[in-house]
C-alpha cells in the first residue's frame, strides 16, 4: 500500500514535509529539502480526487513583508502517480503545486487563516470535478470572534502540472468568485451558480 503524508520531519517540529511512502518495495517520494516549498504550515485537512491529492493548510507568506507574519490559507497538490525526477529531482515531487486561497469581503482585512475542510464527493456517476470543498477560515486579526464560510468547487484538468493554481477571491456581499490569474491547463476553483 501508500501512505501519503503531510508533517514535520525532524524532532524539533520545523520542517514540514509532504511524502509518499510504500509499505513494500516503491519508491518513496518527498519535497526538496534544498529549497523551503512550505513555511511553518499548519495542515488542516487532505483530499484525493482522481489520481491528485489536495493538502490544505496555512502557512507564513514569504512573499510579503509586514511587521507582523503573515498568515496564508493555501492548498497544494501533487499526483499520486509521481514518481519523481531525475538526477536532482530524483524521489522529489515533479507534481507539487500550491497556491493561496482568499476569502475576503471588500474594504475589509481578508479571512487568511483556514480552521477546517469538508470534501462533498460528487454524486454518484458525476464527474470528479464535481467535488466540492468546504472551507472554514477566520482572520488572524480578528481570532476567532469572526469567521467565514468559503465555498468553492474544484475542477481538476489533467493536462498540465507545472504552473500555478488559479486564484480567486470570494466577495461574501455578492457569493461571486472573481478569476484574478487564468491558466486553462491546471486547477480552476469554479463560479457557482
Amino acid at each position: 500500500g501508500k501512505l501519503f503524508t503531510a508533517s514535520t520531519t525532524d524532532f524539533r517540529g520545523k520542517i514540514a514535509q509532504i511524502s509518499r511512502h510504500f509499505s513494500r518495495g516503491g519508491q518513496d517520494v518527498s519535497q526538496d529539502t534544498s529549497i523551503a516549498l512550505l513555511q511553518d504550515p499548519a495542515f488542516v485537512g487532505s483530499a484525493a480526487v482522481d489520481m491528485k491529492l489536495f493538502f490544505f493548510f496555512t502557512e507564513v507568506g514569504k512573499e510579503f513583508s509586514f511587521v507582523d507574519e503573515l498568515r496564508i490559507a493555501r492548498v497544494a497538490q501533487v499526483c499520486k502517480d509521481d514518481v519523481g525526477g531525475q538526477r536532482t529531482l530524483q524521489n522529489k515531487w515533479t507534481s507539487f503545486a500550491k497556491a493561496p486561497l482568499l476569502c475576503q469581503v471588500p474594504r475589509q482585512l481578508p479571512f487568511n487563516v483556514l480552521q477546517h475542510v469538508f470534501t462533498l464527493p460528487p454524486p454518484e456517476g458525476a464527474s470528479s470535478s464535481e467535488t466540492l470543498f468546504y472551507g472554514v477560515f477566520t482572520s488572524q486579526w480578528y481570532g476567532a470572534s469572526g469567521g467565514s464560510l468559503f465555498l468553492p468547487d474544484f475542477h481538476c484538468a489533467s493536462s498540465s502540472w507545472s504552473s500555478l493554481l488559479d486564484r480567486y477571491v470570494q466577495h461574501s456581499d455578492t457569493s461571486a468568485f472573481h478569476k484574478e490569474d487564468k491558466n486553462p491547463d491546471h486547477i480552476h476553483l469554479n463560479e457557482r451558480a
